[in-house]
């Protein structure tokens, strides 16, 4: 039933009324809701669509023949399942659920991200440790050689224990990029610098 939402469908209700309208919602006590739908019973028979081999061409011209008459159109009908005689929908696609391109639980199944067999971790081995001639870069080696910076690598050169240190990241800006560093180590440009004062409350501050 859930197929058929958003597809055109005629009912026809125990007073003998047909509706034809776009099947909007179903409740689970089978009441149907339809949009747009016009009681195609008293559309005036040149507005009607001529029989045809096609039986969708056939309610659609119904519908939009119902559709130039705007009092025989009703925004949202709700019909009750104890009115309703039939109902017929056009152009459904029935085999939508079961088609290969959906799949199955099972089948979501087999790719919830679990390797079936573990691979053997081999550790990686560099070769040699230069690039098309030139030495490349490790943690333990430094930019010396390269633009007479320092990094601070694990057991290199510098006193940074992690990284570059700020220094030689300001001059390799202003060198490379004419970028001026306008920061203070005092940090006054993000918070309000406190007033130093030669006082023995001010210094136990200081020390803690």
């Amino acid at each position: 039933m859930t197929s058929l939402i958003g597809c055109l469908i005629e009912v026809k209700l125990k007073s003998g009324e047909r509706y034809e309208g776009i099947l909007k919602t179903f409740s689970s006590e089978f009441q149907l809701a339809l949009c747009s739908a016009a009681l195609i019973d008293n559309i005036d028979e040149e507005k009607r669509c001529q029989p045809t081999t096609n039986s969708t061409s056939n309610n659609i011209g119904n519908l939009l023949a119902a559709l130039e008459r705007e009092e025989n159109v009703v925004e949202t009908l709700v019909i009750n399942a104890k009115n309703l005689v039939t109902f017929k929908a056009v152009n459904v696609d029935l085999d939508f659920a079961t088609k290969k391109a959906v799949m199955t639980d099972s089948e979501i199944a087999k790719h919830d991200g679990n390797a079936k067999q573990h691979r053997e971790l081999v550790p990686w081995d560099g070769g040699d440790d230069s690039i098309d001639g030139h030495d490349s870069l490790g943690l333990d080696s430094s930019l010396d050689d390269h633009s007479g910076l320092s990094l601070g690598g694990i057991g290199g050169s510098g006193n940074v224990s992690n990284g570059w240190k700020t220094e030689d990241m300001f001059k390799l800006n202003e060198s490379k990029y004419n970028i001026e560093t306008t920061y203070q180590d005092d940090m006054s440009e993000y918070t309000i610098k406190l007033e130093h004062r030669n006082d023995e409350e001010y210094r136990q501050r200081e020390a803690q």
